[in-house]
């Protein structure tokens, strides 16, 4: 009978083996591997030495052989395999939005179906309306609930995406305003006018709210109002030195 084969030392593919592992219920002899990744695993001999077509030899750790995630190219141990994607999360989140985005702009290069879709979209909402006519007030309380909870995520984005596309959005938005007729250039300065009025009216009701701060806003008026008259007195004084000597 052949002595049994000794792989202490060997080398197969990126694993080295080290020493043969202990055994326990089972007769087949396994072995301590290390891969050059640092990983070091027990693997069954013939797993290294024999290899079948449906059972490839092993020649790297369980970690470089698993399938990657799509989205941090982490190795796949365990979780959703069938979608490549791994336990966490936030990946399993961006997939799905990906997938979205992906799904939306493919549709929505078609015209036909944007305007199919706003269709639907207006008729559920006009079938809500008759349906109930509250229906209104709690779409509007929804969006202020909505928006005060992400107020803050929303401005960080919009500021973060204004200084990294600030000349394109310019551009798009002087092209937009030099496409509009008289008609809808009064509109849209009304509008404008309008939002401006209401962002006052908000300011000043928070301003007139807290006494100090509107303390101290009274007193920069008033040093304002100081700097702007010395400012015109001195150059109603320069304008007469130059009657004067002229």
């Amino acid at each position: 009978m052949a002595a049994p084969m000794d792989l202490r030392g060997a080398r197969f593919g990126r694993l080295t083996v080290l020493a043969e592992a202990a055994r326990e219920r089972s007769r087949k002899r396994t072995w301590l591997a290390r891969c050059d990744c640092g990983v070091e695993e027990v693997i069954p001999g013939r797993r290294l030495t024999q290899d079948a077509p449906r059972k490839p030899a092993l020649r790297a750790c369980s970690r470089c052989t698993a399938p990657r995630c799509r989205v941090c190219d982490a190795p796949i141990l365990s979780g959703s395999r069938a979608r490549r994607l791994c336990d966490d999360p936030a990946c399993a989140t961006e997939y799905q939005r990906a997938y979205w985005r992906t799904d939306y702009h493919r549709r929505a290069e078609a015209p036909e179906w944007r305007a199919a879709r706003a269709e639907a979209v207006q008729e559920r909402r006009s079938r809500a309306i008759e349906a109930d006519p509250s229906y209104l007030e709690r779409e509007a309380a929804r969006k202020r609930r909505w928006a005060e909870a992400n107020r803050e995520q929303n401005r960080l984005w919009q500021r973060t995406h204004y200084a990294a596309n600030r000349e394109a959005i310019l551009a798009r938005r002087r092209a937009r305003l030099d496409s509009l007729e008289i008609d809808a250039m009064e509109r849209w300065l009304e509008r404008t006018r309008a939002y401006g009025r209401a962002y006052r009216a908000r300011w000043r009701a928070s301003l007139m709210a807290d006494p100090e701060a509107h303390r101290a806003y009274l007193d920069l008026m008033a040093e304002y109002r100081r700097r702007r008259r010395l400012s015109r007195m001195l150059a109603e004084s320069q304008r007469l030195l130059e009657r004067i000597d002229g």
